[in-house]
């Protein structure tokens, strides 16, 4: 543990000495993750040269990197357009929901809206249940939304796909049969009904997540992942058991497991709790009555206490604002 501790101190000290450069590097790089994954869409369809694919890759991943998140979303719908240039009509469709998207949400909520990226990314990397934790962990119960939305365009993105690979007919005479596919590839997407008990599930556990956390209880961020992962196991396991969708069960449960370590490991570099030295203050004033409970954090040059775990009293005071 001390070695975990350690560990942990120099890794949080290193990155306050460079926090802005971490934090521009780690958006730079989720970017471009983000757009090398974009950039199969379209196919030879794409109206992006292959010449300029590279270079325009990173140029975006690095407006991705010093914009904020509204503007990002922004570069990256166009993007997402521009490689289904193959088909207008679908493209266009798909403009119109990922700007609705950005106007009526992202442009209003920039600090839970990267949550859409965080679970369309949590699915590519087989660990979906890890967008829901973290979504409970550090936001309120708002976030479900973004984790919702994320669901959505994850369940829309094989039918996107197939229809970009399918290509369209540009004539103009063509044109209105051309936009009614498209908008029949989004309205079937939106018709699968699998993704609405998948997302019910995911906001389920970041409900539960974010209200244990919020328990003054020890262990109370460690207890809430726990639940939570176990909130979107037996969830999707429910789902798979109704016949809505086809998500196996040992890959579900890896999946959960995964996603409550990683979870857990974030929350252990983010605040480590000594719940052994907790202990509870109580003291008034002439207004009030306060109870605080104190909990330290843990440290390698931390002190034991001769009273940790007691209930101290400290004396009345009067209240200075009057």
């Amino acid at each position: 543990m001390r070695e975990m501790l350690k560990l942990r101190e120099n890794l949080v000290a290193l990155y306050k000495r460079r926090e802005f450069l971490f934090n521009l590097a780690f958006k730079f790089l989720a970017g471009l993750y983000v757009v090398l994954s974009l950039s199969a869409i379209g196919g030879g369809r794409s109206a992006v040269p292959a010449a300029a694919g590279a270079l325009s890759v990173f140029m975006l991943a690095g407006f991705l990197a010093v914009l904020p998140s509204a503007p990002g979303m922004f570069l990256l719908s166009v993007y997402v357009c521009l490689r289904l240039s193959g088909n207008i009509a679908l493209a266009a469709a798909v403009f119109l929901v990922l700007l609705c998207v950005l106007l009526f949400y992202a442009r209003m909520a920039p600090k839970e809206s990267p949550l859409i990226i965080l679970t369309l990314l949590a699915y590519k990397f087989h660990a979906p249940c890890f967008a829901p934790l973290i979504a409970g962990l550090y936001f309120g119960p708002s976030a479900v939304l973004p984790v919702t939305i994320g669901v959505f365009l994850r369940y829309c993105a094989p039918e996107v796909l197939a229809a970009a690979g399918a290509g369209g007919d540009l004539s103009l005479t063509a044109l209105p049969e051309t936009a009614g596919d498209a908008l029949g590839v989004i309205t079937a997407a939106a018709r699968n009904y699998a993704w609405v008990f998948v997302a019910f599930v995911f906001s389920m556990a970041a409900l539960v997540t974010c209200a244990i956390r919020r328990l003054s209880i020890s262990h109370a961020r460690e207890l809430a992942v726990a639940l939570g992962g176990a909130t979107c196991f037996f969830g999707l396991l429910l789902v798979r058991i109704m016949g809505i969708a086809d998500i196996s069960v040992l890959g579900s449960l890896a999946s959960c497991a995964a996603s409550v370590a990683l979870a857990l490991v974030v929350s252990f570099f983010d605040i480590a709790l000594d719940y052994g030295r907790a202990r509870t203050v109580e003291f008034s004033d002439e207004r009030n009555y306060y109870y605080v409970r104190i909990i330290p954090k843990l440290g390698l040059q931390d002190k034991p206490e001769k009273n940790a775990g007691r209930r101290s009293r400290a004396p009345r005071r009067k209240d200075r604002s009057e």
